[in-house]
């Protein structure tokens, strides 16, 4: 069944939902209403203005969904909270959207007595509201890193107003800036939100749930930096275009429960999941993926694994969650007969069964308690709560055309039984939101183009296995492409010219190859959907629960994964360091001859995982340039690297130490037994007034005397203007260190190595060490021009710096070096371990 586009006239006629959407959430898509107009002709991304929703009479007079192709009009009637709920449009204190829930509701006589029955009673108190955002706000303005034009706003209301905004330093990069006043922050609409989107942002985020970049603060107000949203929402894309392909669908609905399965293992149930509330990126079908946004009425559960009301150790607050059992129906029609009949809490299962009404819809294009579309709110109420009114799933004019697969889903998803109900986690793990049953008959032709293009499979994958480890790697890669899902950013960088779908021309090499057999058999377009089929074949779709552990230390390892969303904690010698969302775990068993993990990894939110086998990864290696093993070899060092700091830093004999401007830490020839980890200000390492490299707050210095007890070969100098400060760790205790946790030796050796390579650089060329021009260091080095280093050029400049340089020693200064295990030394070998980025920066 494939239904037609409604017409902008029969839109018009309907009722339309952004006016309430709109009213008193911190959505990010970014409208705000208006106390003085009662909502009417509020701007609709699209374009359009969407008519007064408190005096729009109610439409019922919408013709049979099966009996007229443009009939997903219907489905506009029931996306409105009953009327009781919206009248505070018109007053002067705006409340929130489920403030009058019970008004509107016919009251249970089994109902609880529960102190909390109220929505309203389970708000946060302003104040701790506004002082979890003062404590995590980004230190200066948003003018600092931001561009918009502050006299035209995308959207504005009473309180706030809203903008479309570029990173300055990324132009490219898009966001939506929300200048909120604080006169709003009394609002508990904008007190639920806030806690959850930062509830959210601190557990490490969700490419498919609207982002909260970061806020600033003014004086009258704060700013949020939001995702930009330009698709619009579901519920467009199903007026505009009709029913979804099963397969389309099947990745919508994969998408947005496995933003749930986040949502509800981090303690939040969204409540109010329906149509207007998904957003999509795009306006095109083929590439669009889904953000759930409106998280205003939002209800906070318990779960096993979350800390509550804890400080991190800045003071700030970790988690202030307000854990009560909330009763009620902010939408009606998406709500399961207990929320109707307040006899049972919003909790997890209340979204999983919203989230089969809108499958359910996708499909057929109506509503499963309203098939011909001319019911009444309080008609849809009443169906939902009749326990013998069986939703038309086995009706052959209204679901004849779905799969058994897809049916069973929706079955189990709408179970009037709560505890019966399908989780998230279980819905993921489900045939056909995993797309291995769906069926493709609204996409047809789409087997033939996947076929044409497997044989580039194998590429295509290691195009993005490379992608995905540059992007981990880059600097400044925390920005808003980061908060994409790997594979959407993957198929948006081929995208080059954003038309949705993919081509052979998207895929050329220089030399054309690769795609030659392709453009032979016609060319074929591939979308989202069949870029993420493509992918999963090889690259294998984990879903991980809180508390879940993915491997402990000492297994044997045989794949690594690329984190699409989630937050996993690595565990190693004590050590504890969180990755999340775009970043990787588990490389150093596959880089490693012997195959064993060097720390235990545990998800501490739900984790949804690319896993990719040994076997893929070394094909993947293969295909990619040298660049790719080299950015992997030393990513892997630089964490353990940064292990070892963390394990220098927890030690008890450690004395905090004062320096002065143009102070030294120590000088050249000093008898010196002391490691020096950097607490605040810079500190220049010098040979004869020339600086080798520089230190800051987190950096470790003169390890050199330490490890080898010689006396100090270089200056260390203090050149902040407010002085600086370091811990002294005495040189016994750190050995007695080593022998307990041979990883740090190495680790330390290893930087200790490269340090001493710098060294003979400058002490050859009598000028600083060349970081903005690289070439320089390996040409000092390289005397004979051969384009590589050996040990024997090494060892002729180790030597000029020391004599009494060893063989033994010489090997470890090129095995440090060298990252390819080839015993020579590369100018991107050198570059990589000497020049790096931040992170190695920040490892030192």
């Amino acid at each position: 069944m494939n239904f037609g586009p409604l017409s902008k006239s029969a839109v018009a006629s309907k009722r339309f939902p952004y006016a309430v959407l709109a009213v008193a959430a911190t959505s990010a898509i970014g409208w705000t209403a208006s106390q003085e107009d009662k909502a009417s002709a509020i701007s609709h991304p699209s374009g359009d203005e969407s008519v007064s929703a408190v005096n729009q009479p109610h439409d019922n007079n919408c013709p049979p969904l099966n009996s007229q192709p443009k009939a997903t009009t219907q489905i506009i009637n029931h996306h409105l909270p009953a009327m009781a709920s919206i009248e505070f449009l018109s007053t002067t204190q705006p409340r929130c959207l489920c403030d009058a829930i019970h008004d509107n509701s016919p009251s249970s006589p089994t109902s609880p007595s529960s102190p909390w029955s109220s929505l309203r009673d389970a708000f946060l108190p302003r104040r701790g509201t506004v002082e979890k955002l003062e404590q995590l706000k980004t230190r200066g303005t948003a003018a600092d890193k931001y561009e918009w034009d502050k006299d035209h706003p995308v959207g504005q209301g009473a309180y706030s107003r809203v903008f479309r905004a570029t990173v300055k330093d990324a132009p490219d990069e898009v966001v939506a800036l929300k200048q909120i006043s604080k006169q709003y922050t009394n609002d508990q609409s904008f007190q639920q939100e806030m806690e959850a989107m930062l509830h959210v942002q601190e557990s490490g985020g969700h490419p498919h749930l609207i982002s909260l970049h970061e806020h600033f603060e003014t004086d009258d107000s704060f700013i949020l930096v939001l995702d930009f949203i330009q698709g619009g929402e579901l519920f467009d894309h199903l007026i505009e275009n009709g029913a979804y392909s099963e397969m389309d669908a099947s990745r919508i609905t994969r998408e947005v429960a496995s933003a749930l399965n986040f949502l509800h293992g981090i303690g939040i149930v969204h409540a109010d999941l329906k149509p207007e509330n998904i957003l999509l990126s795009t306006t095109r079908r083929g590439d669009s993926v889904t953000k759930v946004a409106d998280f205003g009425t939002a209800v906070f559960v318990e779960t096993n694994s979350r800390d509550d009301n804890k400080r991190d150790d800045g003071g700030r607050i970790k988690s202030r969650l307000s854990i009560q059992q909330v009763y009620g129906a902010p939408t009606p029609a998406y709500c399961p007969p207990g929320s109707i009949q307040r006899t049972e809490p919003i909790q997890p299962a209340t979204d999983m069964w919203a989230l089969g009404v809108i499958v359910f819809i996708m499909l057929t294009g109506c509503h499963p308690y309203d098939v011909s579309g001319k019911a009444t709110d309080e008609e849809i109420e009443a169906n939902i709560k009749n326990k013998w009114y069986a939703i038309p799933i086995h009706n052959r004019k209204v679901a004849g055309h779905l799969s058994p697969s897809a049916k069973d889903l929706i079955i189990k998803l709408m179970d009037r039984n709560p505890k019966k109900r399908m989780t998230a986690y279980e819905m993921l793990q489900h045939p056909w939101v995993r797309g291995e049953t769906a069926t493709t008959a609204i996409i047809a032709g789409s087997d033939k183009r996947l076929s044409d293009y497997r044989g580039f499979k194998s590429k295509l994958q290691a195009k993005f296995f490379e992608n995905a480890i540059k992007w981990s790697d880059k600097e400044g890669s925390n920005g808003s492409a980061r908060k994409l899902s790997l594979i959407e950013r993957a198929f948006r960088s081929f995208d080059a010219d954003e038309r949705g779908f993919l081509s052979t021309k998207d895929f050329m090499d220089d030399d054309g190859k690769d795609v030659q057999d392709i453009e032979e058999g016609g060319g074929p377009a591939i979308n989202m959907t069949d870029f993420k089929s493509l992918l999963s074949e090889n690259v294998e779709n984990k879903y991980f629960p809180s508390g879940h552990v993915v491997y402990r230390e000492g297994s044997t390892g045989n794949s690594m994964y690329f984190i699409e969303s989630g937050t996993v904690e690595v565990i190693a010698d004590g050590t504890r360091a969180l990755r999340t969302g775009g970043d990787f775990f588990g490389e150093g068993a596959l880089l490693s001859a012997d195959k064993t993990r060097s720390a235990t990894v545990k998800c501490q939110t739900p984790v949804h995982a690319l896993e990719i086998s040994r076997e893929y990864f070394e094909k993947y290696i293969s295909y990619s340039e040298t660049g790719l093993y080299l950015i992997l070899k030393e990513k892997d060092k630089i964490r353990k690297r940064n292990r070892a700091k963390t394990i220098l830093r927890m030690q008890k004999d450690l004395k905090t130490v004062a320096i002065p401007r143009r102070g030294h830490v120590f000088k050249n020839g000093d008898e010196g037994d002391s490691l020096f980890i950097m607490e605040s200000g810079k500190v220049d390492v010098e040979i004869k007034g020339k600086t080798i490299f520089s230190c800051f707050p987190g950096n470790i210095i003169g390890e050199y005397s330490v490890l080898t007890g010689n006396r100090r070969n270089c200056d260390a100098k203090c050149v902040s203007k407010e002085g600086c400060v370091v811990q002294e760790l005495p040189g016994h205790h750190f050995r007695k260190l080593l022998e307990t946790s041979p990883s740090i030796r190495e680790s330390l050796r290893e930087l200790q190595m490269r340090r001493e390579f710098k060294k003979a650089v400058v002490n050859r060329t009598r000028k600083e060490f060349p970081y903005e021009n690289p070439e320089k260091a390996f040409e000092a080095a390289d005397l004979e021009q051969v384009g590589q280093l050996d040990k024997e050029s090494i060892a002729k400049l180790m030597r000029e710096l020391n004599p009494e340089y060893t063989d033994e020693e010489i090997d470890e200064v090129v095995q440090s070096l060298d990252l390819t295990d080839s015993g020579v030394i590369t100018f991107a070998s050198m570059k990589k371990a000497l020049i790096g980025d931040k992170q190695a920066s920040a490892s030192m």
